[in-house]
């Protein structure tokens, strides 16, 4: 039979686990970073992200970097990044571009904050997608990180 003081440090042992958890996931929020803002979903204070959306003020044209890892690609080689889900997609053209911390294969695609606002406005979760991987997203927590790069992008 466990004592209560040894079941009171398993549980707070649980606890502090599942708060360790919580610390890892992926969220989307924002990063200031010079005269851009990035919009990442991934986990803050870290290198573990999934996709980095950024701008510079004064314009709707975005740059996408999809941080997913892909095959079939050397860096330089034209690609594409596309966005999509049961109502709408977008497809960014751009190039392989290699990742110094995975020794990986990205994408670094280029297009306008509506498209990528379409994707959103469907309040759907949507595919990420680039050659040879792809990584479901969603939605969720994402309106007001976007709302600060919609309004750092118009300035």
């Amino acid at each position: 039979m466990l004592r209560p003081a040894l079941i009171g440090l398993v549980l707070l042992g649980i606890g502090a686990a599942l708060d360790a958890a919580a610390d890892d996931q992926l969220v989307w929020h924002t990063l200031a970073d010079g005269d851009e803002l990035h919009l990442i979903m991934g986990v803050p204070d870290s290198d573990n992200q999934i996709i980095d959306i950024s701008c510079r003020g004064g314009s709707d044209a975005i740059t996408i970097r999809s941080l997913i890892g892909s095959t079939g690609l050397k860096a330089g080689d034209a690609a594409q990044l596309t966005l999509a889900n049961s109502r709408a997609k977008a497809v960014f053209p751009g190039h392989a571009v290699p990742n110094d911390e995975t020794t990986g294969i990205d994408i670094e695609a280029s297009g306008t904050l509506a498209d990528f606002q379409a994707i959103i406005k469907t309040g759907r979760p949507f595919l990420l997608e680039v050659k040879g991987a792809q990584f479901g997203l969603s939605p969720d927590q994402i309106e007001k990180p976007l709302a600060m790069l919609a309004t750092a992008c118009t300035r």
